[in-house]
């Protein structure tokens, strides 16, 4: 069903109004991609006694270190990932409204929105090379089918996340009720298999990187739903009148607070024995199941955290960012470089193949060590905003997709720009 309101034109959006929830938001978040993804792909401890998708601890770990495992649990894993699905999603619909606003026809904005995103996958393609566990690659494939939809109604579009996260997470999660109500041993259920083998050459790395693209199949479906949702939110300008949607808002904050306690807290106290170990792994499949709804939530949160922050900003343009969200607003802003940028670190310092260095560490310090690369990260980004240079990727990947002369201010027809 297709709707004709989908090309009304909106109020407000992203070419008159910056907001900087979603920018703090990504710059927030990608201190937690950072802290998932070292222990999960770059330092794997799949042979440690125990807690070894946290990084790996002895079977008796020190307090801080439990704590430390507890908190990735709640926080950390399948918690950045699907805000950063969620904010894909904010973001393709509002360059989709600026590009109707322009006067583009529903056609040509799905074109460009396809070229796009098109080339975010080629960069998640190159960028399979050096990290096996790239996101950019279904962020990509993501990006094109949200671009096939925008003639479609909002209603329609969250029926369809809403089907593609019910047939998702209820397979998942039904591998997670069995794993809880018979055991992992008595199914012969290996977590360790759940992470990659620590390659010692680059030739295996790549095997992995093959791997992961041959499971783009069952890994876009898991993406999917959260960047629909986001593109609704984006598309009906849901940042320039969040008192309008503050409920709706409301709601979703719950629904990751609920996540977080609910999954996130049992899955720790299991992974450090205060449950029993053997709950593992099946909270392991329901967090992997349920925890895609964290994302809108902790959005959401963000969003209503930044509403005072944006009233002023809107009421005084021109007004500077609060100093204290600055930093955080730059990485947002460059948040394909920052992301990019620790693979730049992690590729370089802990392969077996390259430095090798970190594969003795302990969990706190290689949470210490994930939080110093993004920090750097933070700090370059806020380093170069003040000088007015833009993230170097986002540069390239905007040249790409809208050429050396960027976006129209009014869109002309190519039947008209060749008379």
């Amino acid at each position: 069903m297709k709707d004709s309101s989908a090309q009304r034109t909106p109020t407000r959006t992203v070419a008159k109004v910056r907001y900087i929830a979603p920018d703090v938001a990504r710059g927030m978040a990608l201190l937690g991609i950072a802290l998932a993804n070292l222990p999960t792909n770059w330092l794997v401890h799949a042979d440690a006694p125990m807690a070894q998708f946290f990084g790996g601890a002895s079977e008796n770990p020190d307090l801080f270190t439990k704590i430390l495992i507890v908190f990735q649990a709640m926080f950390v894993h399948v918690r950045g990932l699907p805000m950063f699905s969620t904010l894909l999603g904010v973001g393709i619909g509002m360059v989709a409204a600026s590009l109707i606003r322009r006067g583009y026809t529903t056609k040509a904005a799905r074109r460009a929105l396809v070229r796009r995103y098109g080339f975010l996958l080629l960069f998640g393609l190159i960028h399979l090379l050096f990290f096996p566990g790239d996101i950019l690659t279904p962020y990509g494939v993501c990006g094109i089918l949200t671009a096939l939809l925008i003639g479609f109604s909002d209603k329609v579009i969250l029926w369809i996340a809403g089907i593609v996260l019910f047939c998702w997470s209820g397979w998942t999660a039904l591998g997670g009720t069995v794993l809880l109500t018979m055991g992992p041993d008595a199914i012969g259920f290996d977590y360790s298999l759940m992470l990659p083998a620590t390659p010692d050459t680059y030739a295996g790395q790549l095997e992995h990187s093959l791997k992961t693209l041959q499971s783009q199949p069952f890994l876009v479906p898991s993406i999917l739903p959260m960047v629909l949702i986001g593109f609704v939110w984006g598309r009906s300008d849901l940042m320039g009148n969040v008192d309008m949607h503050a409920r709706k808002l409301w709601v979703w904050v719950w629904v990751a607070v609920a996540v977080i306690l609910l999954i996130g807290l049992p899955w720790g106290l299991a992974a450090i024995g205060v449950l029993p170990r053997e709950l593992e792994v099946g909270l392991f499949l329901y967090n992997q199941a349920f925890g895609r709804l964290a994302g809108p939530g902790i959005l959401a949160a963000v969003i209503l955290a930044m509403r005072p922050v944006q009233r002023r900003l809107a009421a005084a343009p021109g007004t500077p960012i609060p100093g204290w969200l600055a930093a955080f607003n730059a990485l947002g802003k460059r948040s394909l470089s920052g992301y990019l940028a620790q693979t730049v670190f992690f590729f370089t310092i802990t392969p077996l193949f390259m430095l090798g260095i970190g594969h003795d560490w302990g969990i706190p310090a290689q949470m210490l060590f994930a939080t110093a690369v993004w920090l750097f990260t933070l700090l370059a980004a806020w380093a170069m905003e003040r000088r007015g240079i833009p993230g170097p990727f986002e540069t390239v990947h905007r040249r790409l997709a809208y050429g050396k002369a960027g976006v129209p201010e009014r869109f002309q027809p190519r039947e008209l720009t060749r008379a």
